[in-house]
């Protein structure tokens, strides 16, 4: 097999994949010297609405507070082992 290091550049031999092969193109110093106008969608944020708020409201709960907490404390457990792989929800 041949080594790809010692493979001809596809351009640099006439008539093999020089149809294919797109012409490349050098920009000039003054081009490399210009930012680039061209951005990706969605790389800069998007600028705040004006009517939007920045922050949350300090008068506005976060999240809804529960009558009671939905998670075992830690001195509760949520179950009781009556053996080896046997967990009894009643207790």
């Amino acid at each position: 097999m041949t080594d790809p290091q010692t493979l001809p550049a596809a351009g640099a031999t006439p008539g093999v994949g020089a149809e294919d092969a797109p012409e490349i193109v050098e920009p000039d110093a003054e081009a490399l010297t210009e930012p680039s106008a061209e951005k990706d969608p969605g790389e800069e944020p998007l600028a705040p609405h004006p009517e939007e708020p920045l922050a949350p409201n300090p008068q506005e709960p976060l999240a809804p507070t529960p009558d009671e907490p939905t998670l075992p404390q830690a001195e509760e457990p949520s179950h009781h082992a009556v053996g080896i792989g046997v967990i009894d929800d009643e207790a």
